[in-house]
């Protein structure tokens, strides 16, 4: 026996199961039932896998009461699919949720570091906090809007985010502790070192692997199941739902059709469903009810902050560079900010190579190119 026949006897090629197809004929839609061998005794299916099977090859034969049981299950599935992705996080919520000050390279910091805006506190019994901008802030911000005409909502908005002067706020002091700055790390070299390459005992292949997709409680989960199916000569993969909904739409707008109208009509109710998407979904930029607007959006409105990556789970509110400026003006003490202060404020500015920074600022500065890269 050559190599050859040894590799072949093996079976490495031939034993590769084969994709579960759906053909390109309506019948080959059907459970797949694998031939059992004689005398073999295999798990008996369920009653009620069996009732989804007879329902489901009826359907296929165009039975009216079927194929109305059908749709109503694949309904049933979108329906519960749709509840579940309700609970999901969007990468697209314009809500920033950064009240509590995590990250010390957002903008909220840098405002309270630069007198721009000060800290109110909800309650006792409530440890969140909002932000205020202080009046001088809003007056410059309204001078920089200029002649443009500006809705009594958004008035109304701004006033509900400026401070007063009947309301207590937090002192600096009373914020917790600023991170110390970390140490300089030793320069490595480029790309994972040897041992991280190396496969731990017990492992092979892609460690981390394809992340899961998010798994659904649907009633009638045989019709999620994914086959092969033969469109036009091109192979697609497709669900049963989706192979059935695609020969059903033909067999009702036929002329000849013999179904009743109510499976045209739960055919268009799960297609309009199954296309149509909520108005926050994709949100355009520069559309927005007057008046509906967050702390972040109040300062993006007045031309004093603008949001980064506002679509994205990293999104973050920097300070425009004038407002850095006058801020710093304003500030009578010699230095008033340390080191660690500077930092935080250059980090939250937008573009820092644009600002003046005054003749005792000890932080680095970052050029236009290294921002670039």
């Amino acid at each position: 026996m050559t190599q050859v026949d040894k590799f072949k006897s093996k079976g490495s090629l031939n034993s590769k199961r084969k994709p579960k197809t759906f053909g390109h004929e309506a019948f080959d839609v059907l459970f797949d039932v694998p031939p059992r061998k004689k005398g073999a005794k295999g798990p008996p299916r369920s009653l009620n896998r069996r009732h989804n099977s007879f329902t489901f090859s009826n359907a296929l034969l165009l039975r009216p009461k079927s194929v109305v049981l059908v749709l109503e299950m694949i309904k049933a599935n979108d329906k519960a699919i749709r509840e579940a992705l309700k609970g999901l996080p969007r990468p697209y919520d314009d809500d920033f949720g950064d009240y509590e000050f995590p990250d010390p390279g957002n903008a909220n910091r840098a405002l309270v570091i630069l007198d721009i805006a000060v800290i109110k506190t909800l309650g006792d019994s409530d440890t969140t906090s909002l932000l205020k901008l202080e009046p001088w802030a809003v007056e410059a911000g309204i001078q920089r809007y200029g002649k443009r005409y500006m809705h009594p909502a958004d008035k109304a908005a701004i006033a509900r985010h400026t401070k007063k002067l009947d309301e207590i706020y937090e002192d600096w002091t009373a914020w917790p502790s600023l991170p110390l700055p970390e140490p300089p790390q030793p320069k490595r070299p480029k790309g994972p070192s040897f041992e991280e390459q190396k496969f731990k005992p017990g492992q092979s292949g892609n460690s981390k692997g394809r992340p899961p997709k998010p798994k659904f409680d649907v009633p009638y989960p045989f019709l999620n199941e994914t086959g092969l199916m033969e469109i036009d000569g091109q192979i697609y993969r497709l669900t049963r739902s989706q192979a059935f909904l695609r020969m059903i739409a033909t067999a009702t707008f036929s002329p000849d059709s013999s179904l009743p109208q109510t499976t045209a009509k739960l055919m268009m109710d799960i297609t309009k469903e199954r296309w149509q998407r909520p108005p926050t979904e994709l949100p355009k930029y520069g559309e927005r009810t007057p008046g509906q607007m967050d702390f972040s959006g109040c300062m993006e409105f007045l031309f004093m902050a603008r949001k980064l990556n506002r679509m994205r789970a990293c999104r973050r509110m920097v300070i425009q560079p004038w407002l850095v400026e006058m801020a710093l003006d304003g500030l009578s003490e010699e230095p008033p900010l340390s080191l660690i202060e500077q930092k935080i404020v250059v980090e939250a500015t937008r573009t820092p190579w644009k600002v003046k920074w005054p003749s005792y600022w000890e932080a680095a500065i970052p050029s236009r190119r290294k921002a670039a890269e």
